[in-house]
């Protein structure tokens, strides 16, 4: 394939359109801050943003009106970005609370990320490295596990505990699954177990996931096992996760 048919193939890839409706919605600094805000639900009451450097004028803490967050938290539940729900607050009339939707924002950014991935035929700069704060996270304690590299927190560890249970360690989009990948609206609640058994390590796929299970790029047969060893990379949905035996 040559380079003008393989840009044209990435192009083709993205949904340019959907992708403009959502960055349409989040081209507005309070809206993000409100995503951030809203890891928990909150009422309209408990919202309380600060007016950006262009509206804060004279009254630089003095927080929008209640009319603009509502304005913003419309567009954001209208674009799917956050959820409203009713909820009864001790025993109060029940009122609506809003949180924000983590698998529907992570779609998103998976979206843009294929247009960061569009391959460039310009040559780049050799002089724009950029610098990185520096960080250092906990050691890894010894053991089985995977590690996320590709997802949202990724670096997290997902330590394989001994005992073994009996049915393997579950991947899946559930809350209480051993490896929880809830924010990935491409993972099923039940998707994939990781097995010990006495050949070794095994990946299973699991038959009711939507979009199966694949190792080092290859997808399993639905239902189908195959062996994993170190480094092997699992990937469900549009999560990726490397197999550490220690």
């Amino acid at each position: 394939m040559d380079a003008w048919h393989a840009v044209a193939a990435e192009r083709n890839a993205i949904d340019y359109d959907r992708l403009e409706g959502y960055l349409k919605v989040l081209a507005y600094a309070s809206r993000l801050e409100l995503l951030a805000l809203l890891r928990r639900p909150r009422t309209l009451d408990e919202i309380h943003l600060a007016p950006g450097a262009a509206q804060a004028g004279e009254n630089p803490e003095r927080p929008i009106s209640r009319q603009a967050v509502q304005l913003h938290l419309d567009k954001l539940e209208e674009s799917g970005l956050v959820r409203v729900r009713l909820t009864d607050r001790k025993g109060k009339r029940a009122i609506h609370e809003y949180a924000l939707d983590q698998s529907r924002l992570f779609a998103v950014c998976e979206e843009l990320r294929k247009v960061s991935a569009l391959s460039s035929l310009v040559p780049l700069d050799p002089n724009a490295t950029e610098g990185l704060p520096t960080a250092v996270g906990p050691e890894w304690a010894a053991g089985p596990k995977l590690v996320l590299v590709h997802g949202v927190y990724e670096g997290h560890v997902f330590a394989l505990d001994e005992p073994a249970p009996h049915e393997g360690w579950l991947l899946g989009r559930a809350k209480e699954a051993a490896v929880s990948l809830e924010y990935d609206p491409y993972v099923s609640l039940e998707n994939a177990r990781i097995l010990r058994t006495s050949l070794g390590w095994a990946l299973r796929d699991l038959s009711g996931s939507r979009n199966g299970t694949s190792r080092n790029g290859a997808a399993l047969p639905r239902g189908g096992d195959a062996a994993v060893g170190m480094g092997d990379i699992i990937g469900v949905g549009r999560s990726l996760l490397v197999f550490r035996e220690r």
